[in-house]
């Protein structure tokens, strides 16, 4: 459980706040419309704008991918899980300096 809880942090945190290869990610975020100041309820410009939202919906598909196909989904998850662990590590060495 723990490791799908970094993964889904890591998917989430890239989805928020990283531009991507390419900045894949930033245009995806812009063409919904994510960086604008008031966004309608319930939309998908909502879901990129809060990192509870989106968590809840990353975390239900981390949780049915596991539940669908256990090893693969588990590796990947792994994977973001040591990402995730490896950025935090980074960020707190250099907020100890």
């Amino acid at each position: 459980m723990i490791v799908i809880a970094l993964a889904v942090a890591r998917v989430t945190r890239m989805l928020l706040y990283e531009n991507g290869p390419g900045g894949v990610i930033w245009q995806l975020r812009n063409r919904l419309g994510a960086h604008e100041e008031v966004v309608p309820m319930g939309s998908l410009q909502e879901l990129f704008n809060c990192r509870w939202c989106l968590s809840l919906w990353v975390s239900m598909l981390a949780v049915l991918c596991t539940f669908i196909w256990k090893e693969a989904a588990l590796s990947v998850c792994s994977l973001l899980a040591i990402a995730m662990l490896a950025g935090l590590a980074v960020r707190y060495s250099e907020d100890a300096l």
